[in-house]
């Protein structure tokens, strides 16, 4: 239930702002707006998949005095935000309320930044319902890096590839995955042709219905390649070896959004010219969008893997389905399908939030809050204790 109140604040956002477009209902929206995603993921107490995990990684790090002798496997700027709060002497739910500020701040400006003014609502509750609970209320590191990704997109866009590299570079600490995202910057300024897209998105498609496993041999040859001592060594031969990263993507359950994703993917190209009058960004959220797409294919030996470089592309649907309901020219209908796509989609993608004999899932039910269980208004969980010992998420390793 109380997911879904906050996915109706945002849903009531986004219609009160489609229809009275002035900028007292944008101000009250958008301040309610971000203090319910502030709140909910920043302030969260024992929920999400790797709550415990982290608990663990903050009350072993030690204060900033003795920071830098400390080997970690973890990436050093999260480590450091550890360190610095653990100074402060504050429960580790300060620092994800921190965190969460942060994010969510650059989340709202980049979409005000990236697409139009009358779309912001409807994207944020795409981003609710499809990424927030995987990502903002569990992969804490992952949601740093993600957001400062989104920001640099900016830079793309002006061809200021040092300014791209610094925030890629900071992306960095707090998560490795960002580093192969500078092999990005050249494509996603490229205006992609049907001659292109069909043949890389084709193969894609053979690839993962035949089952091609060129991800695995990769990893395992490049494990040969380092040693066992090393960071790099040591997540190499995790990747190719450990059953938990080894999870193919499944094909059957999927569809209806396979669907979808191709249908949005057609109608972005063959809309492009009367996209990209709605904002200058259209290119760089097309070839993410495309990337996305492609990582879903390329990347079905591991779902680890897939989810998260998909992270970083996830937000082009976020940005390209409210941009392509824009081409309606009916006010009325345009907020009637989009109202109806957004709930469909968003039903669907968070169907494993609500219903029961998910055990992955029972780690964000009941939600439990900080301030609530402190009051003595809620209780802690003790069935989430029993499942913390279970394989970590995407994110944690």
């Amino acid at each position: 239930m109380y997911y879904f109140i906050i996915w109706l604040i945002i849903a009531s956002s986004a219609t009160l702002y489609f229809l009275y477009q002035n900028k007292t209902v944008w101000r009250w929206a958008c301040t309610i707006c971000y203090i319910a995603l502030v709140f909910t993921a920043g302030l969260r107490y024992e929920t999400g998949t790797d709550y415990f995990s982290y608990l663990e990684i903050y009350n072993k790090v030690p204060p900033l005095t003795h920071f830098f002798p400390v080997i970690n496997d973890m990436e050093v700027g999260y480590i450091f935000l550890n360190s610095l709060f653990q100074t402060m002497g504050v429960a580790i739910n300060v620092m994800f309320l921190f965190i969460s500020a942060i994010t969510t701040f650059i989340l709202f400006r980049s979409f005000q930044t990236y697409i139009p003014r009358p779309f912001f609502f409807v994207s944020l509750l795409l981003y609710y319902s499809t990424i927030y609970i995987g990502l903002d209320m569990s992969g804490v590191r992952q949601a740093i890096a993600v957001a400062i990704f989104l920001f640099s997109l900016r830079y793309v866009f002006r061809s200021q590839f040092w300014k791209y590299s610094l925030c890629i570079i900071i992306a960095c600490l707090f998560h490795q995955s960002a580093l192969l995202l500078w092999a990005f910057y050249p494509v996603l300024k490229m205006r992609f042709r049907l001659s292109v897209i069909i043949p890389v998105l084709g193969i894609g498609i053979l690839i993962f219905i035949f089952k091609i496993a060129w991800l695995h041999t990769l990893l395992e040859y490049g494990a040969s390649l380092f040693s066992e001592d090393t960071l790099i060594g040591q997540k190499l031969i995790a990747y190719s070896s450990s059953e938990i990263f080894l999870r193919n993507r499944p094909f059957s359950p999927a569809i209806p959004f396979y669907m979808t994703l191709f249908i949005l993917l057609i109608l972005a190209f063959i809309k492009r010219l009367r996209l990209s009058e709605q904002t200058p960004y259209f290119t760089i959220i097309f070839n993410l969008f495309f990337l996305f797409i492609l990582s879903f294919f390329y990347l079905y030996e591991s779902l680890d893997i897939s989810f998260r470089f998909g992270y970083y592309f996830m937000l082009s649907y976020v940005f390209l389905f409210p941009l392509a309901l824009g081409l309606l020219k009916s006010r009325k209908q345009h907020l009637i399908v989009a109202m109806t796509a957004i709930f469909m989609l968003s039903a669907y993608t968070m169907r494993e939030v609500f219903l029961e004999g998910n055990k992955q899932m029972r780690m964000y039910r009941p939600y439990q809050n900080y301030v609530w269980i402190k009051m003595g208004l809620q209780h802690s969980d003790t069935e989430k204790h029993k499942l913390k010992s279970e394989p970590p998420d995407e994110d944690m390793n």
